[in-house]
């Protein structure tokens, strides 16, 4: 009987203590974020491009529209001249 008595008062207290530390886990907590703690400093401060910037380039070849695009990050041309507009003769 004292057993019993024992063993509901520790499962009452194991149960009260689980559900005392489930409900503090759960307050709410203000954060914010620092600036630049740890980020290691790069030789360029400005913006690093992390893609190609690609563009297009046209030509007038006689009245008619050409494209090519060009990567102006590499400094290069991609593919060829492909026409693009019918020009008009006045």
């Amino acid at each position: 009987m004292i057993r019993k008595f024992f063993k509901k008062k520790i499962f009452l207290g194991i149960s009260t203590m689980a559900v005392l530390v489930t409900l503090t886990g759960t307050c709410n907590m203000v954060t914010y974020a620092s600036e630049g703690v740890g980020m290691a400093d790069t030789a360029n401060d400005g913006i690093m491009p992390h893609s190609d910037i690609i563009e297009w380039r046209f030509k007038e070849i006689n009245g008619d529209l050409y494209r090519r695009l060009y990567n102006y990050t590499q400094e290069c041309w991609i593919g060829e001249w492909e026409f693009y507009a019918k020009g008009h003769d006045n």
